[in-house]
């Protein structure tokens, strides 16, 4: 079942970045390439930036290239990067506004099943 994820992104959404979560993520995303590289439609975004979310549910804005999270305290913002991410990643195919695939792919790579 396809389920589409809604863009929460807007062009006045600013940005604070989070460099050091973006370096962790950059990290991450290397390890998890070779996992990645094997499904259909993955491509490694490059350019993009991690950026303080104030309020509301995270998301990523495909057009900027940002990824708006809360923070990284524990399993459950881990998770949410790399969902995120994925959305980024998978952004040019279908698959990267499947909530099924990302999120299960996310809970795979971070680990948790």
């Amino acid at each position: 079942m396809l389920l589409l994820a809604s863009n929460h992104a807007t062009a006045s959404t600013p940005c604070q970045p989070l460099p050091e979560i973006q370096q962790k993520l950059g990290q991450l995303a290397r390890g998890w390439h070779s996992t990645l590289a094997l499904e259909t439609g993955y491509a490694p975004p490059s350019g993009y930036t991690v950026c303080q979310l104030k309020s509301g549910l995270p998301f990523a804005d495909h057009q900027l290239k940002r990824i708006y999270i809360h923070g990284l305290a524990g399993e459950n913002d881990e998770i949410t990067l790399a969902h995120e991410y994925l959305h980024l990643a998978f952004s040019h195919h279908p698959r990267g506004h499947d909530e099924v695939f990302i999120e299960a792919m996310a809970r795979r790579l971070v680990g948790v099943q």
